[in-house]
Order: C-alpha cells, then sequence, then structure tokens
C-alpha cells in the first residue's frame, strides 16, 4: 500500500498523477501491515512561467514584396518552445517567420507540455511604399505576462502625439504620459508597474485616428 504525504493519498499501484509543484514524502506498507517504509522528500519542480522577452519586426520593403518578418524571443515553460504565426497557423520552434505580406499578425507560444499559449497581440507589418498607412499606429508589449518591467513598442507613421494610458481592473488610471515622435522608427518604452498588485490590467494607446487597447498580465 502507497500512501502520498501531503494529501493522505491512498493506492495499490505507485504511481500518483496530477501533482502540483512541492514537497513530497511516499509510505510503503505491506499486506500484512509491515511498515510503513518512507522516502526522502520527493520534490517536484514547476517551470517558469512562459515569457515573451523580445519582438522584432520588419516591414515589406515595397508593395507585394512579400519580404515582411517578425522574429519573437521566448523563455520560460518545458522546452522546445512553440511558435504559431497567425493568422495561418504556420509553426516552428523558431520563433521566426520570414516572406509575410503586409498585414496584422500574432503569435502564440506554448511549450512542450501544452502549456499556453502566451500571445504577442497584434504585430503590424506594412509596406513601405502604402501611403495609406500615414496615420496607422501598432503597439505590441513584452514581456507578458510580466513581474512588473514592461517594454511597450510602438510602430506608425504619425506626426502627433501618442498617449500612454494603464488601468486597473477597477478603472483606475494608474500610469499615464504622452509622447511625441515622428515615428521615424519604432519606440520603445520601458514602464515599471512593479509596486501594483498582481493581475489584469489594460494599456490604451492612442493618438490621432488611431486607439489600441492591450490586456496586461502582473505576475
Amino acid at each position: 500500500i502507497y500512501k502520498l504525504t501531503p494529501g493522505d493519498i491512498v493506492n495499490e499501484t505507485g504511481i500518483f498523477s496530477g501533482l502540483t509543484a512541492g514537497s513530497y514524502m511516499i509510505e510503503v506498507t505491506d499486506i500484512n501491515n509491515c511498515g510503513p517504509v518512507t522516502t526522502e522528500n520527493l520534490i517536484l519542480n514547476e517551470p517558469e512561467i512562459i515569457t515573451i522577452d523580445s519582438i522584432k519586426f520588419a516591414d515589406e520593403s515595397a508593395g507585394n514584396t512579400n519580404d515582411g518578418s517578425i522574429t519573437i524571443f521566448a523563455s520560460g515553460g518545458t522546452v522546445p518552445l512553440s511558435y504559431i504565426l497567425n493568422p495561418g497557423s504556420t509553426q516552428n520552434q523558431t520563433g521566426e517567420f520570414t516572406g509575410l505580406q503586409s498585414g496584422t499578425y500574432s503569435v502564440d507560444i506554448s511549450d512542450a507540455n501544452s502549456c499556453g499559449p502566451v500571445t504577442t497581440g497584434d504585430i503590424f507589418i506594412g509596406s513601405l511604399d502604402i501611403d495609406e498607412l500615414e496615420l496607422t499606429m501598432i503597439a505590441s508589449i513584452y514581456p507578458n505576462p510580466t513581474h512588473g518591467l514592461l517594454h511597450v513598442v510602438i510602430k506608425g507613421k504619425m506626426n502627433k502625439a501618442v498617449r500612454l494610458e494603464i488601468i486597473n481592473m477597477n478603472g483606475k488610471l494608474i500610469y499615464q504620459e504622452e509622447l511625441i515622435t515622428n515615428f521615424k522608427d519604432a519606440i520603445i518604452k520601458e514602464i515599471d508597474i512593479s509596486d501594483q498588485p498582481k493581475g489584469i490590467y489594460l494599456l490604451n494607446i492612442s493618438g490621432k485616428k488611431a486607439f489600441q487597447s492591450i490586456k496586461i498580465i502582473l505576475k
């Protein structure tokens, strides 16, 4: 007879599944009630959560050239990590996607135990000769989930101010800032919300004729 503690789970196989991370012991007793013999502490570790460490992307060099790219770097979980590009459900284990046409994409990351997915949110691949993108603004954040430090990547072609606001689930504003830029290159803004309680937050990014809201998970 096998008994797992904590939990006092008893069976005759010695197989215990569905366990969370922690310290366990197993007592073994025979049919004549001889024993128990007890194991030393058995430590079950839990892998780190999957975290998006960085996002890199490049526009098409011209219209309809299909040479845009997205590269995602992630860590945590149980390797290997799998990256799925949407739309299209293109999957690989490198996080690098090339030959992309202009459009809006996202990447889902899961680990070898199917934990996840963690998603990047929208990533916009543009075309350098499309005039219609003059008022386009696309933002993404990493890592997400985060332990407090966020990198906000804002990309577009606007010559106006961009306003950043973070609100909690009670609707309270916990962060705001206004950025002035000509958007010749992507902006990467670092924000620290580690002083806030763990939970769900919304990052609102607004500019002239442009708005985007991204969910933040603070661990």
